[in-house]
């Protein structure tokens, strides 16, 4: 490409660079475009049959049940709660199975309840039957055949919690298809929640990855603790459904974990916010613990006690009420007495979280059916996304504060006219060499002649220029292998570190064609005199002065 002698590309080739940079975008859309039309023009010309699932419906099963006292069916209602179930632990009802145009499945939505479910006198289903321990929500799936059309269908349910609160929450009559489709349907937002948190939860550990690999520490540690917290709400969220029952036959593995993500969630958190707020690191700290003791005391119950997983509970529930009575009450001291701007994010975040938490709370220990954890990943997402916000802000600001000091740093030993490091970071460098004992290091020292004359006969802007060219010229030479300083008006230095002097002669031969080209071309007449000398990197200072020397001699030899 052809420069202009502003060192600028010609306008044609402008705009050719212009076009290239287009070009790609433009050849993507169009072959996008194009692959877009053959997937239409496929999907109108080629007629095939349909392979699509048929998804079909599913109905309800929920009216029409009787509860059986004594063995005589009684009127009973729908098995909902407050429908007269009360605080038994056994329960016995009884419905007619519809006509059913071909074989169908019984789905039950079974919470801490052992089941036997049985129809014309023929048991079809049993889980956990005669066990007390029962772990969490399943789906039971029973197949009902077309035959038991119009056949007693009996579901004999048994829990040690009371039956009141542990009834089904849904009956479905459908085909296995359709059942499925409907699951996943009324799970589809648990599913969109563990997709978006497993990628953020990513894309955070990714960028803390990447801010390693630059050795960069831009609020990295508190990203990290971010993206395990971020993780862990993906994984509890996960076995927090009954979408692992799909993949998992052993119910307790995914009860379990909910139960133990549950209480860890916590800690990443609490370690984030010790990494992102200056005080109340203390609070944090005891919080952890607190957690975790919490944590340790439900696996040894578990284990030596026997305790049920449902009675850890309350303990957690109200650590997270400390939680959060801390979080708010530090966060409104940071922002209105230690006026920390930064916490704001976090004063919004956890007022969110804390909302969604106590209606989720409320929900739960009024017996709602509904997904009782609905409420809280929804304030978990919002705080999530604000926590994420704020902690992008924090480190955004970082770096740019860093590459602010970096580029003062820069300038603070750069010389403004040439680029070339100035005097300050000329004596740095001698100062490092001084304590490098053994290395062989070469100094150049250039004087540029007749600086003086051309300030005064032709202006100190031609005496700029000739400053600029001298640089330009000795960067274009021992840029690549040495260091070069501008250490007064009109004299440079050159640091070279290799071992032997011997290439230095060829580097002056370079260094004169160079400048016979620019003076040809910027029609100037830079001149440059010089010295070197080689030797121990810790006799820099004598081998300045040997240089200085030299070149002083030279430079004399031409008046």
């Amino acid at each position: 490409m052809r420069w202009n002698a502003f060192g600028k590309a010609s306008g044609r080739e402008r705009r050719f660079g212009r076009g290239g940079r287009l070009a790609i975008p433009v050849l993507f859309l169009l072959v996008g475009l194009a692959s877009l039309a053959a997937v239409l023009y496929a999907g109108v010309s080629y007629q095939r049959e349909d392979v699509a699932l048929e998804r079909g419906s599913v109905q309800s099963f929920r009216e029409g049940w009787s509860c059986v006292e004594h063995g005589t069916p009684v009127e009973y209602g729908c098995p909902a709660r407050g429908s007269g179930a009360g605080h038994r632990q056994d329960l016995h009802i009884v419905n007619r199975l519809p006509a059913l145009a071909s074989d169908m499945v019984l789905c039950v939505s079974s919470n801490h309840v052992s089941m036997r479910i049985s129809a014309g006198g023929t048991t079809l289903y049993t889980y956990g039957w005669g066990d007390d321990d029962v772990f969490g929500n399943v789906w039971i799936l029973v197949d009902i055949p077309r035959e038991l059309q119009g056949q007693t269908i009996e579901m004999e349910m048994h829990s040690s919690l009371p039956i009141d609160a542990s009834l089904p929450a849904e009956i479905t009559l459908g085909t296995k298809t359709a059942t499925v489709f409907h699951l996943f349907e009324q799970n589809l937002g648990r599913l969109l929640f563990c997709v978006l948190m497993l990628l953020l939860g990513m894309a955070l550990l990714l960028f803390v990855g990447v801010l390693k690999w630059k050795r960069l520490d831009y609020n990295r540690k508190a990203i990290f603790y971010l993206g395990i917290f971020v993780l862990f709400a993906c994984f509890w969220t996960l076995t927090d459904s009954k979408l692992l029952q799909f993949v998992c036959g052993n119910k307790a593995v995914g009860y379990t974990a909910s139960f133990l993500l549950f209480q860890l969630l916590p800690v990443p958190l609490l370690l984030f916010l010790k990494e992102s707020l200056p005080r109340g690191r203390k609070g944090f700290t005891i919080l952890c613990v607190l957690f975790l003791f919490n944590l340790f005391c439900t696996l040894a119950f578990c284990v030596v006690g026997n305790l049920r997983l449902t009675r850890t509970l309350p303990p957690t529930h109200l650590l997270l009420g400390a939680l959060a009575v801390f979080m708010v009450v530090f966060c409104l001291r940071e922002r209105f007495i230690h006026h920390n701007a930064e916490v704001k994010g976090y004063l919004w975040g956890m007022c969110v979280l804390c909302l969604f938490s106590v209606a989720a709370l409320l929900e739960f220990y009024m017996g709602s059916q509904r997904d009782n954890s609905r409420l809280f990943r929804y304030g978990l997402l919002l705080f999530i996304g604000i926590l994420s916000v704020s902690s992008f802000k924090k480190s955004i600001s970082l770096l740019r504060e860093s590459m602010e000091a970096r580029t003062y740093r820069r300038l603070a030993f750069a010389d403004g006219m040439t680029q070339l490091g100035n005097r300050a970071k000329f004596d740095r460098e001698m100062e490092r060499l001084r304590g490098e004992s053994g290395r062989e290091v070469l100094l150049v020292v250039f004087d540029l002649n007749n600086l003086k004359k051309t300030n005064d006969t032709k202006g100190h802007a031609a005496g700029d220029n000739l400053i600029r060219g001298a640089a330009s010229c000795i960067r274009e030479v021992f840029g690549q292998d040495g260091k070069c300083f501008r250490i007064g008006g009109d004299e440079f230095t050159v640091i070279l570190e290799r071992a032997g002097g011997w290439e230095i002669e060829r580097d002056l031969e370079r260094l004169h064609a160079a400048v016979r080209r620019y003076n040809d071309v910027h029609g100037c007449t830079v001149d440059l005199a010089y010295g070197y000398a080689c030797g121990d990197a810790a006799e820099a200072g004598r081998l300045f002065e040997q240089a200085d020397a030299k070149m002083y001699s030279q430079k004399q030899s031409r008046l």
